[in-house]
């Protein structure tokens, strides 16, 4: 065996270590990738644009022993979801995006 052939035959082998390595990197960058992929897609949050009437805000008085009609806009066939003391009140947007959802008349002084 000269030195030629043990020089061919250590090229070969480097060459598939190195191959070996590359795969091996590959099917890595593929897996963690896939999983990046299923983490944006369930850490982006899957929620509408719901907007509501100047009327509604924060801090607003309601009026006692009343039903109270909270309304807004959202994507049309949109789910809108409601809580209002620990109580939720769902309903589906219509084909224009509006929503209204009715709560029940409140004893004064209730929060």
């Amino acid at each position: 065996m000269g030195l030629l052939e043990i020089i061919r035959i250590i090229v070969k082998r480097r060459v598939a270590l190195c191959f070996d390595q590359l795969l091996k990197f590959m099917l890595l960058l593929k897996k963690t990738l896939c999983y990046l992929g299923l983490f944006m897609l369930f850490a982006i949050p899957n929620q509408a644009e719901v907007k509501l009437p100047k009327l509604v805000s924060s801090g607003m008085v309601l009026q006692r022993d009343q039903s109270v009609k909270v309304w807004g806009w959202a994507n049309p066939g949109e789910t809108v979801a409601v809580t209002f003391k620990n109580k939720n009140y769902k309903t589906k947007t219509s084909g224009n995006g509006k929503w209204l959802i009715n709560i029940k008349p409140q004893q004064h002084g209730s929060i």
